[in-house]
């Protein structure tokens, strides 16, 4: 084999070499379609002993994986910087006194542009999210349920107004990839809602129809077939909690079970 011969081979072996070697590593070591980041909020920075030892035990469980918790300026800030003023004027005019509703349209407007794992500041798991998540998830969908002693079933929320045999999906809890086709029409659905706001809906049912897991649940059922989602019939099933904070009804000074003002102002 003459001198020129080698000189084209050489490199050629070189870069067989390198994808063979990265080929491996992604076999070894595969990447997620869904960033490594957890999400949770909370009107200060200023948590009580329950919240830091909830946010605690996510970050052991969780080495991996990147932790934010947005206080009522960050989530104006993140508005701000990824949104243009439409969904910024939208989201102020949720009343204050609604601060789960405000919750419920920014977690959908923050994981379409960042994805990753958003969980209700209650809310934990019992199991790493590696344990949980494969690299080719791109949307992970949680039906309610409950777990006591050897029960593990399925809770119907709201069925009946979904016209869906195992009611509602958990929008306390949801893991997802960026920029997912579904968040943005989830988005676009509450904007509207906000923006067309019936002022005879106040109250639980009020922030569940127009922010919450049925405005949400809505839009996953008219489109489901159309994306890859992985559906579990109960949270519980991939170690998800609920609420791991005692009292949590006491962390605001009225829980919005409680209003009759209206949503939207």
């Amino acid at each position: 084999m003459d001198e020129e011969t080698n000189e084209y081979l050489i490199p050629i072996v070189i870069i067989i070499i390198i994808i063979t070697i990265v080929c491996i590593y992604k076999s070894m070591y595969p990447s997620n379609n869904i960033p490594k980041i957890i999400h949770q909020t909370y009107p200060t920075n200023q948590v009580n002993k329950d919240i830091q030892n909830n946010i605690d035990t996510l970050k052991r469980l969780n080495p991996g994986y990147e932790y934010k918790l947005y206080n009522n300026d960050d989530v104006i800030e993140f508005i701000k910087n990824n949104y243009d003023d439409t969904i910024l004027e939208t989201y102020n005019k949720i009343n204050p006194e609604y601060g789960p509703a405000r919750a419920d349209y920014f977690r959908y407007l923050l994981l379409y542009i960042k994805g990753g794992i958003y969980l209700d500041i209650k809310s934990s798991c019992e199991k790493p999210f590696d344990s949980i998540i494969q690299s080719d998830d791109e949307f992970i969908l949680t039906h309610w349920g409950d777990y006591g002693g050897t029960l593990n079933y399925r809770l119907r929320y709201n069925h009946d107004i979904l016209n869906n045999e195992y009611g509602e999906y958990c929008n306390w809890n949801i893991i997802i990839k960026e920029k997912h086709p579904l968040m943005k029409q989830i988005i676009d659905r509450v904007t509207y809602n906000i923006n067309n706001y019936d002022p005879k809906l106040v109250g639980k049912m009020g922030v569940l129809m127009i922010t919450g897991p049925i405005a949400y649940s809505k839009v996953i059922l008219e489109n489901k077939d159309n994306y890859k989602l992985r559906i579990y019939d109960n949270y519980y099933d991939i170690g998800l909690v609920y609420n791991k904070i005692k009292n949590h009804f006491k962390l605001f000074k009225k829980h919005y079970t409680q209003l009759t003002s209206p949503i939207v102002i």
